[in-house]
């Protein structure tokens, strides 16, 4: 069944009906969609993002000892180990050592860096923290995702909470009417159950990757759903109805699965050069979706999600995280190149997110600790690249450090604003996004400029 919490597709709800804005919504001939990669357990774009230029790398170097492969002991990438960055705005920084698509991504000016972004109700800094609103539970893995995937500083109560992928969704169908072509695959995740895309008036596919699902094979099914939908109860008669849409959607999800010659896998799976993992088998599989987009009923604008964990790097951070991003790297690459092969890759957009950065100082068991502010980086055919936001100062007595023992960066980008100029590409104007993200209006710049239009 299509739920928030179990594996399932298609149906369209009673209460997305009520989204829909009929004779009044504006046409919409376009399709876009929206891909977000979380990053579970709070990402450390400090050693993702590096110094570039040999003095602030020793005083990065400062915090985090460099990496030494025998004793296996720091977390710092070595100054000779940094990729350089091309172009005015990326002189002095550079990125991961395993990044190398990514990079080749980057000079094709189809990656954008945002800087320094966290949950943010309103600007803060070194000397107003203690006087400005901070978002609750600051460094708690929980409440921090909460925030990070509902860019809200206020409770909406239990059972009404609506991440702000499904409330960016919701405001599309209210402008564009899509509910009126069905909501089939209008949300998509392929990465488990997830804040991001709940909300109680419309419910998302939550898919395993690259499954059949067994449901459309049963040979009686048919049968039953016949005397369900000719039953005198009108009851019966709506649950057997729904049913019989899920058979449907089940079929054709099971064909799109079972095609191993489309021109985007096969796209991705050359690319990728037998590379795989959870997040590889996630993005195929949205790749897939999008392929098969018109095939399975899909609306003109999607949400998918997917997710790795493993980014609570306390202990032996270095392997770990460089494995990680590795992945990262492979998969994203895999990812565009799949959909320039459909030609459609100013039509999707990978973007990050993480619950929490990490601490720029190392602790003792050769990891970081949980903090506050991280980097995201954003994918596709439609970003502007560059690098977006202000770099930190991380003197740790300037006023983007928090005074806290583990040197805790302080964001100076807002979630809201993050999110906003993706929804923004997504078709929203200002007055859609104020109505989404309630706390943009505390920021000077609600759209930060890294999406083409």
């Amino acid at each position: 069944m299509k739920t928030m919490l179990s594996s399932g597709v298609g149906g369209l709800s009673a209460s997305t009906v009520l989204l829909n804005s009929g004779a009044s919504a504006q046409s919409l001939s376009d399709y876009k969609a929206l891909v977000c990669l979380f990053l579970y357990g709070g990402n450390d774009g400090y050693n993702v993002l590096l110094p570039a230029d040999q003095s602030l790398h020793t005083q990065y170097l400062s915090m985090r000892p460099v990496y030494n492969a025998t004793s296996r002991t720091g977390v710092g990438v070595p100054f000779d180990q940094v990729i350089p960055l091309n172009g005015p705005s990326g002189q002095s920084l550079g990125f991961h050592p395993s990044l190398v698509r990514i990079k080749q991504r980057w000079t094709q000016g189809q990656v954008a860096v945002i800087q320094n972004v966290g949950n943010l109700v309103e600007p803060v800094s070194r000397s107003n923290l203690m006087v400005r609103q901070r978002p609750t539970g600051l460094f708690a893995h929980d409440e921090q995702q909460e925030i990070s995937m509902l860019a809200r500083s206020d409770s909406q109560g239990a059972g009404t909470e609506q991440g702000w992928g499904a409330s960016v969704w919701s405001a599309l169908n209210g402008k564009y009417g899509l509910a009126s072509a069905g909501v089939n695959f209008a949300m998509v995740s392929f990465g488990g159950a997830n804040r991001w895309q709940t909300s109680p008036l419309m419910l998302y596919d939550n898919l395993p990757p690259n499954q059949t699902l067994n449901f459309a094979h049963l040979d009686h099914t048919s049968g039953l759903l016949g005397l369900g939908q000719s039953s005198s109860q009108p009851y019966v008669r709506s649950y057997s109805n729904q049913l019989a849409h899920f058979q449907t959607q089940s079929t054709a999800l099971n064909s799109m699965v079972s095609n191993l010659n489309s021109p985007g896998y096969q796209a991705f799976a050359t690319t990728a050069g037998g590379q795989s993992s959870s997040l590889h088998n996630q993005l195929l599989a949205v790749v897939r979706a999008i392929e098969a987009r018109q095939q399975l009923q899909a609306p003109g604008r999607q949400i998918f999600f997917v997710g790795m964990g493993g980014f609570d790097t306390h202990v032996d951070q270095y392997l770990i995280h460089s494995q990680l991003w590795n992945q990262i790297d492979s998969a994203s690459h895999a990812f565009l190149t799949a959909l320039e092969s459909l030609g459609m890759a100013s039509q999707v957009t990978l973007f990050t997110m993480s619950e929490f950065g990490r601490s720029l100082r190392m602790n003792a068991s050769n990891g970081t600790d949980h903090a506050w502010s991280s980097h995201q980086w954003v994918m596709g055919g439609a970003v502007r690249g560059g690098l977006y936001g202000r770099a930190a100062d991380i003197t740790p007595t300037s006023e983007d450090v928090a005074p806290f023992s583990t040197d805790v960066v302080i964001p100076s980008t807002s979630i809201n604003q993050y999110a906003a100029t993706l929804a923004a590409w997504m078709g929203l104007n200002p007055t859609d996004l104020n109505a989404v993200f309630p706390d943009l209006r505390n920021f000077a710049q609600p759209n930060l400029g890294f999406m083409n239009s």
